[in-house]
């Protein structure tokens, strides 16, 4: 699976249609599980329901993080249509 972390910090005008607090900080266990829901939520709204989501903590730290089974943002059963 893919591991992609994402930095807590101000919004940038692109991203301010987030469901996410401004600075919501993704490294803690809350807010990787916010992000895990609403990735899932995103792609099964899509009918994409192959999509793997899962949070966890990163190996000796404090810190949590997620990880999917898409690649370059393609769920897999997408792979291979472009």
């Amino acid at each position: 699976m893919l591991t992609v972390r994402i930095a807590c910090g101000t919004l940038s005008p692109m991203a301010r249609k987030s469901p996410f607090p401004p600075k919501t900080d993704f490294f803690t266990k809350h807010g990787a599980e916010m992000l895990r829901q609403h990735i899932t939520a995103y792609w099964q709204a899509r009918g994409f329901l192959g999509v793997r989501v899962e949070r966890f903590q990163l190996p000796g730290r404090i810190d949590w993080g997620v990880r999917s089974n898409l690649v370059d943002g393609i769920p897999p059963s997408m792979r291979g249509r472009r």
